[in-house]
Order: structure tokens, then sequence, then C-alpha cells
């Protein structure tokens, strides 16, 4: 699948705005989206229930997430459930029924956030096989930690930022034309978790909700084709959604911050503010994903005491393991943090516990076996971009064309007032001899990201 990177809009507009004469004006960084018209037409509201007798840890999970979806926002936790558990099932849990709960809990979408605590007796385990649950929604969202300018974007941004509107129509997105059913969304949380399961939310015009679900819609319209692949439009999105997010490294340090307060953990952060941490990040391409029907999960792991969250996601018939925390990263330079980019999480496997990557979850353990039995996505090898009459792909073979390359990113950053990174792929001494010879000249500084099969990964800045 080698993807070309179309510049030819950008090439247009660079002859449009330069003259010999003319002062150069900046690209802006900011995606300028288009309004889409959200209208339902006649629809009717599906019916949706699960069974609360649960035989594996990933039913209980399911069960206690639609327990949520199903309370009432009127009341600070709800008075209990009952949660029955097949005793085959019990007894293969019941040495480590806490733990067993935990990690089905903290592996439930909505669960992991509005969880109060459970209760059961060993005579009720026995005899009736039931455990009561208390949990439900609860206000959150509503802090929301300071915005910041971003300074740098990466070379693949630039191809969505340059995009004309498609004039997509609301009732032409994948989702709603094929769907379980629609179902009432009151909340951001509802949105991810409708959309996850399959259905398509209804989201009332007279919200708060809406105004959000209008973003969204609008970014899709903004960064996605319907005639696209799944490759090409998962791409976009992911793309989309680590270059418009600051990762709140403020929260990560600040423990008291870690709340159902905080908007950073839902979409409210990384809609809206452009501020999140790894729940908001995850969550934001699970709703964009599923509008376009590309299966995607939310999927919360734990290491010691430290929480993660990531995506597994179904491209082409294949399941990825995503990561739009670790592609987000920044450097400390002049007095000030900056931001840069990297794909190789972008759609990767999973070795299991590593040094790598520590946060491997216990949920959907059948995707996870395969994951851990394909090969990362080589999408060094696969992007190419055309520079004269020559394709270059970002895995570099050869001294010459690292700086053919280098020039040409260059030559595009001179007309944009933020800092442009590319990630490249290759021998270290190859992409080190290119980098000595030009760095000075181009301004450029170059940020290890790590390897991709035996090969170094970089990022070169260039400012």
């Amino acid at each position: 699948m080698k993807k070309i990177i179309n510049l030819f809009l950008i090439i247009i507009l660079l002859i449009s705005v330069l003259g010999c004469n003319r002062k150069t004006i900046y690209i802006d960084r900011n995606i300028n989206l288009e309004e889409v018209k959200i209208e339902y037409g006649d629809i009717e509201l599906a019916e949706f229930n699960k069974d609360n007798l649960v035989s594996s840890n990933d039913e209980l999970t399911d069960y206690l997430d639609y327990m949520i979806y199903k309370s009432s926002l009127d009341k600070e936790y709800n008075e209990g459930f009952r949660v029955y558990f097949e005793p085959n099932y019990l007894n293969s849990i019941k040495d480590n029924f806490e733990s067993n709960i935990k990690d089905s809990l903290q592996n439930g979408l909505l669960a992991h956030n509005f969880f109060n605590k459970y209760s059961y007796s060993l005579n009720t385990l026995d005899e009736e096989h039931y455990a009561t649950f208390y949990l439900g929604y609860t206000n959150y969202g509503n802090l929301f930690n300071k915005e910041e300018d971003f300074n740098c974007s990466s070379f693949e941004y630039l191809n969505l930022l340059n995009r004309s509107g498609n004039n997509l129509s609301f009732q032409e997105l994948p989702r709603f034309k094929k769907n379980k059913g629609f179902l009432e969304a009151r909340n951001s949380e509802d949105l991810v978790y409708i959309l996850e399961q399959g259905y398509f939310p209804y989201v009332k015009s007279d919200t708060k909700l809406f105004l959000l679900f209008q973003k969204i819609i609008n970014i899709l319209n903004k960064i996605v084709d319907l005639n696209q692949n799944e490759y090409d439009m998962y791409k976009n999105i992911y793309t989309y959604v680590i270059n418009t997010n600051h990762y709140d490294y403020e929260t990560l340090s600040n423990y008291s911050a870690q709340t159902r307060n905080n908007a950073s953990f839902f979409l409210e952060g990384s809609v809206l503010n452009n501020v999140s941490v790894c729940d908001g990040l995850t969550k934001e391409i699970v709703v964009l994903s599923s509008l376009m029907n590309i299966e995607a999960y939310h999927i919360g792991a734990v290491n010691d005491s430290n929480g993660h969250a990531y995506l597994y996601v179904n491209i082409l018939g294949t399941y990825y393991l995503s990561c739009p925390t670790s592609g987000i990263l920044r450097y400390y330079k002049d007095g000030k943090f900056h931001d840069y980019y990297t794909m190789s999480y972008f759609l990767t496997k999973s070795n299991g516990p590593s040094n790598n990557f520590k946060y491997v979850s216990s949920y959907k353990k059948y995707i996870l076996d395969n994951i851990m039995n394909i090969d990362a996505y080589d999408y060094y090898q696969n992007t190419i971009i055309k520079i004269d009459d020559l394709d270059l792909s970002l895995n570099v073979k050869k001294v010459d064309d690292a700086k053919k390359i280098f020039r040409y990113v260059a030559n595009i950053r001179k007309n944009y007032n933020f800092d442009i990174s590319i990630e490249l792929n290759g021998d270290i001494d190859i992409l080190n001899s290119a980098y000595k010879e030009l760095k000075d000249e181009l301004n450029i500084i170059s940020l290890s990201t790590g390897s991709f099969k035996g090969d170094r990964l970089n990022v070169y800045l260039f400012k």
C-alpha cells in the first residue's frame, strides 16, 4: 500500500503567495473547519440491553460499562446493580476474585472512570453467585488546563492543513448508513461508548454535547474522503489528533489532578481544549474512526500503579495496536518545551510486556493474540514523497536521497510560521552523514525516536 504524499496543493499555494518582490504570507497552522449540517431525518431509537449473567472477565467489563451507560445523570452513583456469575467462570476466578474484578473495572471504557465500590459475601458467591456494584455517571470533565501555542507540525499534517472541505453530508457517514441502531447520547462518554458498540449516537440539538458532536463531524469533513480506503482514513485521523493536541504533562505529574473533573481524560479536553492525556486522545480517535466504520477499541491497561490507554484498530482486515500518546514527544530548548511527532506507534504490533511498551491489557485477548503475531505496518517504506521526477520513501537508502528530502522540506518550511518535523528510517551512518552536512545550512535539529526493523528512526526538525 504505497501512498504518495500529495503536495500539489501546497506547491500551488506557495506559487500564489511568493513573488519576486512580494512579502511571504505565512500559512496558518490551525485547520479551518466548515460546518456540516446535522440532520437525522426520520429515525427510531433502538432497544439496547445486556444480560447480567457473565461468564468471562470481558463480559463483566462490558456489563459494567453498560450499567453506567444506563445510569441516570441525576444521581451520584445509583443504588447498586447485581451481577451474576456463571458457576464455572466463578470457580475459575474465585481464588483471585479481587484481582479479576479490578482488571475488569480497569478495562472498562466507562467503568474505570465511574466506578465507586462493590460488595459481596462468600454466601452470595457460593449460593447465589452474585456481587453488587455501585457505579454510575457523576459530573466530569469541567476543569480545563491551560491551552498552549503549537510550535511544530509533522510533515503529514501539512496535507490536512491544505485540504479543502469535502462537502460531506451527515447522512452519508458510513456509520450512519450501516449501524446496529440509533441510541441517545447524553454526554461525551455516551458518544464514545455508543460508537464503540457499533451504534450511531442521537444527539439533541439543544445540548452542549451537540456543539462537541458538531465539531467532530466538521473535523471528519476536513480530513477524510468517503472514497479513501481504511488505511488512508486512519492515517489522516491519527495524524490530525497527535498534531492538534498537547499532551497534558501537568496532569501526568500531579496526582491530585487525576480526577474525573479533569477534562484531559475526556473528549472535552482533546476535541475542544486540545490538551489531553492518553484517555482523551484515544477516545477522540475511537470516535472519529468509528464514524467511518473503522473498527476501533479503547484499551485500558495498568503497569505497577500507572494506567494507560491506547487502541486496538482493524485496518483492512488486520488488527494493530495504535498509541497516539506515544506519537507526541517534546524536547526542551531556549527556555520552553517544543513538540515533535513520531509514527512509530501508528500501526504496530504487541510483543507482550517489554521495556518499550509495558502496558498490556487482558481485555479482548483474542485481538491481542492476533496483534502479537503480525508485523508492524511499515509506514516509512510505504510513504512516498515526490521530489521532481523521483519517488523517495521515508526509509532512506542513500545519503543523496536524505539530502534531497532535507532540502525539499527546508524549502517548504520557509512559508510557515512554525517548525516542521519529518521522521526518517534508515542506516544511522547514512542519516548522520546527510544531517551533518546540511544541519547548519538548513537549520535542522535531529532527535532520535528509536528504531524500526533494525534501522534508526530520527525526527528532523526544521526551525
